[in-house]
């Protein structure tokens, strides 16, 4: 690759979301006013990014399984892809500050659950498939 040649990105296709799971240290150098982002999705092209070092660091500082809160993570971003048009909520998965807390589990709204529900319908899926 040559200076200021960009790398090719994968063309998955509209059926599938790429997850990238990565170190965000440097990522907002430069930005020292905004606070450190967890993660965030590019719905136009099918992507998420969550970076596991700052989910993790979160994680442990409130004394959470870091594994259960990348969960979370990955379900809020992979939602702002499969449901572009829904944006954040007060509380929950989709809240827009993801405050780990293991006395008030973090979950979908009905609504959220109900819209995930229809537009994953008829989608092929390890669980439709019976995969565990």
């Amino acid at each position: 690759m040559t200076p200021g040649q960009t790398p090719a990105i994968a063309n998955l296709g509209e059926r599938y979301i790429q997850l990238v799971v990565t170190d965000g240290a440097r990522v907002d150098q430069g930005v020292p006013t905004r606070d450190p982002i967890l993660g965030f999705a590019v719905p136009s092209a099918n992507r998420v990014y969550v970076y596991y070092d700052r989910v993790e660091t979160l994680a442990l500082r409130r004394n959470i399984q870091p594994g259960w809160f990348l969960g979370v993570v990955i379900a809020h971003e992979l939602t702002h892809v499969l449901l572009p048009e829904s944006g954040h909520t007060p509380t929950g998965v989709m809240a827009s500050v993801l405050a780990p807390d293991p006395k008030e589990p973090l979950t979908f709204t009905d609504d959220e659950g109900r819209a995930l529900r229809a537009r994953l319908s008829g989608e092929t899926t390890l669980a439709r498939l019976g995969i565990r």
